[in-house]
């Protein structure tokens, strides 16, 4: 019946499916809800800790931009399929 959303840093919400279908008004601020929004909550928290997801995300998010940058000044790629240039000879073209 109940959707419950939380996303570390921003107001969670709370919808019921039942009335709201297509999810336009939260009921987190609803006192007749806080039992239901409370215990949802809690249930996230018990198997999430986002703080810590938070703290690898940006840590992976920092070395793939250092990694990006990296690349990008010396001209290597990542992708898994390079494009051919017809015009240019095949060994030309993939190996440095």
């Amino acid at each position: 019946t109940y959707k419950y959303i939380y996303i570390h840093g921003h107001k969670d919400q709370l919808f019921n499916l039942d009335e709201d279908p297509d999810e336009w008004h939260s009921l987190i601020g609803d006192p007749a809800y806080h039992q239901t929004a409370s215990e949802m909550k809690a249930r996230i928290l018990d198997k999430f800790n986002p703080d810590e997801i938070h703290a690898r995300v940006m840590d992976s998010y920092h070395k793939r931009t250092l990694i990006a940058e990296a690349m990008s000044r010396n001209g290597t790629s990542w992708d898994p399929e390079p494009r051919f240039d017809p015009a240019r000879n095949s060994l030309d073209q993939y190996l440095p």
